[in-house]
This record gives structure tokens, sequence and C-alpha cells, in this order.
């Protein structure tokens, strides 16, 4: 099964206004107002404090409040999140909207922590209701997984033959996005499923099955496909409209492979030189991404990529060797972000800590050489500048040396710099 997505819902900062506390003997509209906007800034400490104020409260504000109360505990992975969210599933919000986001919050919650009894039991109000195209198709998801957890197969096949017709149709259904995500990765309960008898007749519906089936959908206008199948496009390198990426990205925030479409976003802008879009881009995947540091490594190396090139160089560093001091990185990512690192402090000037890096990936990684052959070309340059002329040259010697690539542009440059001093 795929891995979850941290809890942190936080609106885009562009989106929300400044938040500031209540008095004291401020009622509880105000306090469960001010949560929101503590909870929307990413200030989660604060909103609680605000739920907290209102969570009695009679009207649905209470049970919303109950439910943030809920989604912040699981965020912090606090034990008290099961006892706070059952709280809230037994007396839910009115709200349709509300109901659905508690059910899918507390799904999400269950099965990441192993609880497919809860998920279950919990979920059976909210499943098979067909009646809220985005988050309900994904309770019905995660319900049909616990089933199947719990060895109830046939209930959970049952389950998803009975909905997955009627939201393949939609592109907003994330459910169906998740279980097309699941099937490509061979996933046991997805694969139970017999997809000939899933419909084709909408845009959404017939890019989903393109992908099952391994066929061409980029003809298919991409404002009609599901969020899943526009990110499949981005990565594949198929042009993709920013605009309609970010949209998709957004509203489908619940989605547990969201990350994938605000680093597609990212890496977008980034090639259109829209530095400042791609980190905000970047920095949404980071809070939506699972909490595995390999699925983080390309959201903070597009992160730190972005930040540099603002000339935001202590931000980048610090994305960079997020990567490279974590004992788990191996290979190019290492490489790169050394060598990434090498470059923030050449471009600041700083020969002799940018020495240090490129000799590290030059020393260590040049079976990576599109990496290690930069490292020796800036590493010459760096020692050029703090007035080692001869051990420059005799870095370019060793690379001219080692280098298999003598067309490259960087080894033509590197044959014009030592030809020059």
């Amino acid at each position: 099964m795929f891995a979850f997505a941290a809890f942190s819902n936080a609106a885009d900062s562009d989106l929300t206004s400044k938040a500031s506390a209540p008095k004291s003997d401020a009622s509880a509209e105000e306090f469960f107002a001010a949560g929101m906007r503590y909870y929307l800034n990413g200030d989660y400490s604060s909103a609680r404090e605000m739920f907290a104020n209102s969570k009695n409260d009679k009207n649905d504000m209470g049970a919303i409040s109950r439910m943030y109360l809920a989604s912040i505990a699981a965020y912090n992975g606090e034990k008290s999140a099961a006892e706070l969210f059952k709280e809230a599933l037994v007396n839910p919000p009115k709200n349709e909207d509300a109901r659905f986001a508690l059910a899918e919050q507390y799904g999400r919650f269950a099965l990441a922590n192993g609880d497919y009894k809860g998920a279950a039991e919990f979920l059976k109000p909210y499943s098979q209701t067909k009646n809220s195209d985005k988050l309900a198709s994904l309770v019905d998801w995660y319900r049909a997984w616990a089933l199947w957890e719990l060895g109830k197969k046939d209930e959970s096949k049952a389950l998803l033959v009975d909905v997955l017709p009627h939201y393949f149709r939609y592109p907003n259904a994330i459910g169906a996005d998740a279980f097309v995500e699941a099937y490509a990765e061979n996933d046991e309960l997805a694969k139970s499923v017999e997809i000939s008898k899933l419909p084709t007749d909408t845009p959404a519906a017939a890019a989903r099955m393109a992908f099952l089936e391994g066929r061409d959908f980029s003809q298919i206008p991409q404002k009609d496909i599901s969020l899943f199948c526009l990110i499949v496009l981005a990565e594949k390198g198929v042009k993709v409209d920013p605009k309609i990426l970010y949209e998709k990205s957004y509203e489908g925030r619940d989605a547990p492979f969201a990350w994938r479409g605000y680093l597609a976003l990212s890496e977008i802008v980034f090639k259109e030189g829209r530095y400042a879009e791609a980190e905000n881009a970047a920095l949404q995947a980071l809070k939506l991404v699972p909490s595995d540091f390999q699925s983080a490594n390309p959201i903070h190396m597009a992160l730190a990529d972005a930040l540099r090139l603002q000339k935001k160089y202590d931000d980048a560093r610090y994305h960079y060797e997020k990567i490279f001091m974590n004992r788990k990185t191996r290979g190019e990512p290492s490489a790169e972000s050394l060598y990434k690192t090498g470059l923030c402090w050449y471009e600041q000037g700083d020969w002799a800590k940018a020495h240090a890096y490129f000799e590290r990936v030059f020393v260590a990684y040049f079976n990576f050489e599109y990496w290690g052959s930069r490292a020796y070309y800036y590493d010459a340059r760096a020692l050029y500048s703090l007035g080692l002329r001869r051990d420059a040259n005799a870095t370019l010697v060793e690379y001219f040396r080692r280098a298999k690539d003598r067309k490259s542009e960087i080894f033509i440059q590197a044959k014009q710099f030592y030809d020059n001093i």
C-alpha cells in the first residue's frame, strides 16, 4: 500500500491572513475564527488552544473544532489522537463536507497506525454513499483497504466493485486515483478488481483506463483528467499547463500522492525561471510528502535549487544538507547535493568552503561524471581565486585524465580555462 502524507492541511501562505488571539472573554465564535486563522497559517499549537475553547459549543462549530483538535493531535503523533477522532466521529459535524473531511482524516490516521478494525467500523456510516466525488471516494478506498487487511477480502472487493464505476468517471475523485496508483504498483487489493468492467465514457475515466492499460492519453484535455493522470503526464515530460496543475493539486491536497503534483509544478515553473513560485510549490510538496526521507529527497533538491537561484544561500544549503547528511541517501543525490552546496559557497565568493565540497564530489562520486566534471571545473576556478594557480592546474589535469566525455560543454570550458591560466 502507499505511504501516508503528513496531516498538515495549511493553505498557501498568500491565502491566509495574520492570526491574532481573541481576548479571554471572547465568544466561542471568536475563538473558532481565531483557531481557523492559526490553523491555516500552520500554527497548530495556537490553533489547538483556540479550538479547545469552542469544542463544547452545541452548534456545528463545536463539532468541527473537535475534528481539528483530533487532526492536530494526529499531526503531532500524539496517542490521544485516536480517542479524539472517535469522540469527533460519535458526534460528527452536520456540514457534509466537514463530515467527510473528518472521516477521511480519521481513515488516514487509523490505517497509518494499523488500526484496521477501527477504520472498518467507524468509516462504515460514510462508506458507499457516492455523494461526494472527492473525499467520499477516498473514504471508500480506506475502508476497503481496512477490510482487506482484516481478511474480509470478499467484502472489501464488493465495496470497490460497488463504488468504483461511479467515482471512476469524475476527475476529482481522489479515491479512484488512489485505486489507479495502487493498481499500477501491483497492490493485491487493487488487482482483485476486474478493470475491464470500469467505465470509459468520460475524459477522466478514459485517461485512467489508458494509464492502467499502458496507452497514451496525452491528447485528452488536461482540464478534464484527474490529478494523478496529470502528474503522470508531467513526470513523463509532457508539457503540462502549470495553472491547471496548481488548481488540481490544491483541490486534491488530501490525496496521498498530492505532494507529487506540487513537486511537478515546482519543476515546471523552475524551468520557466519563476523561482519564487517554484519555491512555494516545493514547500507545499514538503508539507504533504510521507515521512519516508527518500520520498523527500527530490523535494529538498527542488526547493534548494529554487532558493539558490534567488540567492537565498543559507536556506538552500540547509535543504541540500538534508539530502547528503542523511545516512540513507546513496549515489547520485549525494553527489548532486554536495556539488550544489559547493556552488552556493562559490557563488558567495567563499572559495575555500567551495573547494572543500567540490573536492568531496570528484574524489568520492566521479562515477557520476555530470556532477564530478563540474566539481573539477569549479574547484579549479575556486583554487585559482585563492591564488593557488598550480593547484588549479593540477586539478584540471587530473580531470582531463579521468574524463570520459570529452565533448561535453563543461569539458570544453575546462580546457579553455586551463589554456588561459
